[in-house]
C-alpha cells in the first residue's frame, strides 16, 4: 500500500521535532508537498525533475542540512508564491497553452 506524505504530514513532523536539523533531501520532499499537496517517493506520479531542482536549490542555499525554521520558511514561501519557472517548454505545449488562454479570455 502506497503511503503519500502530505503537506500536513511534514508540518506535523517539523512541529514535533523543533530542535532537529533536516537533510536537504527530506526538506525538498516537504517543500514539494507544500507546493503540490503531497510527495510519494515510490510513485512515478511526482515530477522528479521539479523535485531535483528543489533539492539542489535548498542544498545550494543552506548546505546539507536545514533548521526546522528554514524548512518551514521554504514551505510557506513556496506555497505562497506557487511559482515555477519552466525554461524549456516544448513548442507545441506553448502553442496549446496560448490557444487555451485565448479561449478563456486570459491575456
Amino acid at each position: 500500500m502506497k503511503k503519500h506524505r502530505t503537506k500536513q504530514h511534514y508540518e506535523n513532523m517539523l512541529t514535533q521535532n523543533p530542535n532537529t536539523t533536516i537533510g536537504f533531501t527530506l526538506a525538498a520532499q516537504a517543500v514539494y508537498a507544500a507546493t503540490f499537496g503531497e510527495f510519494d517517493a515510490n510513485s512515478d506520479d511526482h515530477d522528479k525533475e521539479v523535485y531535483r531542482k528543489i533539492a539542489l536549490s535548498l542544498k545550494n542555499k543552506y548546505g546539507d542540512s536545514l533548521t526546522v525554521e528554514q524548512v518551514q520558511y521554504e514551505m510557506i514561501n513556496t506555497e505562497r508564491t506557487g511559482t515555477m519557472i519552466l525554461r524549456k517548454v516544448p513548442q507545441q505545449l506553448r502553442r496549446d497553452f496560448k490557444v487555451c488562454c485565448v479561449r478563456e479570455g486570459i491575456s
